[in-house]
């Protein structure tokens, strides 16, 4: 059978304008603004929280150290939390497209639908039993 459906050209000059005022538009205007905001949070965040959880391992494993290690490795999650939290704020103020929510971690904010598959921490429970018999 024979395709009756015909192909037409493309309209250059249309899509020339497009081509030539998409990076004009506010939309790319504001994403170059969150990435030039986000660069710098996100290259300080990274190097402060590869040290931080670089020594806070460190230290967990050493027996002298391992209430300071983990109060690094705390106070790395939390430094993480913190800078995703200034990330959110900047998609906030309409600078990304996409709507950025805070993660739920009260379980009242689940949603009626979803709910907890027990059977998910079987494995991790038996691994650490395992590992206690020897």
């Amino acid at each position: 059978m024979r395709d009756t459906r015909s192909v037409t050209a493309p309209d250059w000059p249309a899509v020339a304008r497009t081509v030539l005022r998409a990076p004009f538009t506010r939309c790319a205007w504001s994403e170059a603004a969150y990435c030039l905001i986000g660069f710098p949070v996100a290259a300080v965040g990274f190097v402060l929280l590869v040290a931080l959880l670089a020594v806070g391992t460190v230290l967990t494993v050493s027996l002298l150290g391992a209430v300071v290690g983990a109060l690094l490795l705390v106070a790395g999650l939390r430094l993480a939390r913190a800078l995703a939290a200034v990330h959110r704020a900047c998609a906030a103020l309409d600078l990304v497209i996409e709507e950025v929510r805070e993660p739920m971690l009260d379980p009242a904010d689940i949603p009626a639908g979803a709910h907890f598959d027990p059977i998910a921490l079987h494995v991790p429970v038996a691994l650490v039993f395992r590992l206690r018999r020897y």
